[in-house]
């Protein structure tokens, strides 16, 4: 496995395959990508590290970083006041876009 899409998609797989709810396994391969994106390169999620990434995870869930829908909108406004950009991504960092396909580029991920 290699990169956080093949991550998730085989720890979710391995989830799913050994019993667990879907939002479980959910969970799982949300630790398992975090571990892997934190590392430099190609790398693998120990079963140890995806562990410790849970257990951080649970230790965080209090501390503000998770907010609600109805939290979000003030949150957004207090980060554009203070300056920042908000953006979201899929993650797709390794898919080629067209722009970049007609250039003849290679993908940048």
């Amino acid at each position: 496995v290699s990169g956080a899409g093949d991550t998730v998609v085989a720890t979710l797989a391995a989830g799913l395959a050994g019993g667990l709810a879907m939002s479980w396994a959910i969970r799982l391969a949300n630790a398992a990508a975090g571990v892997v994106v934190a590392k430099t390169g190609t790398s693998v999620a120990s079963p140890a590290e995806i562990t410790a990434a849970l257990n951080a995870a649970r230790a965080r869930s209090h501390s503000g970083k998770i907010l609600s829908r109805a939290d979000l909108p003030a949150r957004l406004a207090e980060w554009r006041e203070q300056g920042h950009e908000i953006s979201f991504t899929n993650g797709c960092t390794q898919a080629m876009c067209r722009c970049c396909a007609r250039r003849g580029r290679p993908p940048t991920g």
